[in-house]
């Protein structure tokens, strides 16, 4: 293998590493996606577009659209229970 290969090589890995940061951010697993993606390539990136949310990033979202809702509530003049009230 040529030295121009080798670099055509490394640079697709960490494109595809890339990609799978930015798909398995949303998701929770940042690193799984980066790792998966500069390993396996296109089918790391397939392997952590089907994977689901870890359950921290499952719990922040809630938390989010609670406050969003709280503020919409509050903006429109309802009584809302405060996000830090519903303890779980």
């Amino acid at each position: 293998m040529t030295p121009g290969e080798v670099l055509i090589w490394i640079v697709a890995a960490v494109v595809c590493g890339f990609i799978g940061h930015a798909i398995g951010k949303p998701k929770g697993r940042e690193s799984t996606g980066a790792w998966l993606g500069a390993l396996l390539g296109v089918i790391g990136i397939i392997i952590i577009a089907l994977m689901g949310r870890d359950r921290e990033a499952e719990i922040r979202e809630a938390q989010r659209q609670l406050e969003i809702q709280a503020e919409a509530a509050r903006r429109a003049g309802y009584a809302y229970p405060m996000p830090g009230a519903l303890a779980v």
